[in-house]
C-alpha cells in the first residue's frame, strides 16, 4: 500500500476555488434553477453509492466516489446560493444568505442523525454480539465486520435516497421564472 496524505479526502471535498464558482454560477443564470438543482443531487447520490462499493480498507479506493460527490456538491452549493440571493430584493439579501445559512446547517443536522440511527439499528440487527462497537478498530471477526459493511451501506443508501428526493424537489418545485 503507498502512503496517502490523510488529509486528502478534506482536501478534495474543499469548498470549489472562485473560477468553478463562477463557472457554476453562470451556469446557473443560463439554466433554469430547476434544472442545475435537479442533476448536482444525482451526481450526489452517484458518488455515495459508489462509495458503498468500497470493499477494503485501502485509502485510495472510496476515491472515485470522494471526487463524483464533491462534483456533485460543487454543482449544487454556489448555484444554489446565487439563486437564494438573487430570489429576494436587494435590500434582504443578508436575510437571504442567513436564511440559506440556516436552512442547509438545519438540513444536515437532521440528516447525520438521521444516518446514524439507521446505521445503529441495522449494526444491532446485523451484528452476532449485542454489545458489539460498530467502530471497533482492534481485530474483530467477521460476522462483526459484515455487520459494520451492511451498516455502512445501509446509512449510504438512506444518504442516496434522501439527494434523490432533493434532486425531485428541486426539478419538480424550481420553475424556469424562479431565478
Amino acid at each position: 500500500m503507498l502512503p496517502v496524505d490523510h488529509d486528502a479526502p478534506r482536501m478534495v471535498c474543499a469548498p470549489p476555488g472562485p473560477e468553478s464558482r463562477r463557472l457554476l454560477d453562470e451556469a446557473a443564470d443560463r439554466l433554469y434553477p430547476g434544472l442545475l438543482h435537479g442533476w448536482a443531487p444525482l451526481v450526489m447520490a452517484v458518488g455515495l453509492f459508489l462509495l458503498t462499493l468500497v470493499t477494503d480498507t485501502n485509502p485510495l479506493l472510496p476515491l472515485p466516489g470522494v471526487l463524483v460527490f464533491a462534483l456533485g456538491l460543487a454543482m449544487l452549493v454556489a448555484p444554489i446560493t446565487a439563486t437564494a440571493l438573487k430570489a429576494a430584493p436587494d435590500r434582504y439579501a443578508g436575510l437571504a444568505a442567513g436564511v440559506n445559512t440556516t436552512v442547509s446547517r438545519l438540513g444536515g443536522l437532521m440528516a447525520t442523525p438521521l444516518i446514524g440511527v439507521v446505521i445503529t439499528l441495522v449494526f444491532a440487527s446485523a451484528s452476532p454480539h449485542p454489545n458489539a462497537d460498530p467502530f471497533a478498530t482492534h481485530v474483530v471477526s467477521a460476522d462483526q465486520r459484515d455487520a459494520t459493511v451492511t451498516a455502512f451501506r445501509a446509512g449510504m443508501g438512506v444518504a442516496v435516497a434522501l439527494c434523490v428526493a432533493g434532486s425531485l424537489l428541486a426539478a419538480r418545485g424550481l420553475r424556469r421564472d424562479d431565478r
